[in-house]
């Protein structure tokens, strides 16, 4: 059996320009096929499934999930691993991925407490990537994790950008992130990610700009820069709220500092 996913494989070879969508499930079921032998070579399944996934019509993606998803439930770890990358490759492929992975939300959640790295890595890209958006089901689900001692610094960082992109307004959400985030052993170390994601989401709560605000103040030179950063794509009515400091910061002693606030007093 082990031989026939093999052959499969070397049939969906990254010098073979097009894999069709029924190869993809047909190598699926190889993998499941050799689940109570030695772990499954799947080296080959993102390059193969790229251009299969983004020109495949959705009921064919429909039908090849329920093969995937049933390697979630295998007890062999390359198994699942397998299984798990079929729907990463779909947030990063199609723009209709939250509907054609809604039936498997509560699935590919149970993964936020797997104790693989990897795996767990992926659940959260897929929940929290949603396209167009996230759905709230996947959300929650999130948010039900996001003071999850196991998180690592990533993982909780990702979770955190998850729950605020979204909703970066809702001041219930925010106080909850920055809560958990003040709650981690680890959190001095997350300051600069939490800065920047602040940012990147364009949260404007009173106590996220308190943060941003403390942080332009740090006695560290990238601290600086990183909040500065997170002003710059604020919009123009929060950024003027930060004037004294940005042109106290012209005279800072770190070039990269006062770069970085000249570009932000441009805008």
């Amino acid at each position: 059996m082990a031989l026939i996913a093999v052959a499969t494989l070397a049939a969906l070879s990254p010098s073979v320009c097009y894999a069709d969508i029924n190869q993809i499930g047909l190598l699926y079921r190889d993998i499941l096929a050799q689940q109570g032998s030695n772990s499954p070579d799947v080296g080959n399944l993102t390059a193969l499934s790229d251009t299969a996934l983004r020109e495949a019509r959705p009921e064919e993606i429909e039908a090849v999930l329920p093969i995937a998803m049933k390697c979630l439930d295998s007890p062999n770890a390359a198994v699942r691993k397998a299984g798990m990358q079929l729907p990463f490759l779909i947030v990063l492929t199609r723009g209709d991925n939250a509907t054609l992975l809604a039936s498997y939300v509560r699935k590919i959640a149970f993964f936020l407490d797997d104790p693989d790295v990897g795996i767990k890595n992926s659940a959260i890209t897929i929940l929290s990537s949603g396209n167009p958006t996230p759905s709230p089901q996947a959300l929650q689900y999130l948010k039900a994790h996001l003071g999850n001692r196991q998180n690592t610094s990533y993982q909780f960082t990702m979770i955190a950008a998850a729950l605020m992109i979204p909703n970066p307004q809702d001041a219930k959400i925010v106080s909850e992130v920055l809560a958990a985030w003040r709650d981690r052993p680890d959190h001095e170390s997350l300051t600069g990610g939490m800065v920047e994601t602040l940012g990147q989401a364009k949260v404007t709560t009173s106590d996220a700009l308190d943060l941003i605000r403390s942080e332009l103040g740090s006695e560290k030179d990238y601290a600086r820069v990183t909040a500065l950063e997170a002003v710059r794509k604020m919009p123009k009515s929060v950024r003027d709220g930060f004037d004294a400091e940005l042109r106290k910061l012209l005279a800072d002693p770190s070039v990269d500092v006062r770069h970085a606030a000249e570009e932000v007093l441009k805008q």
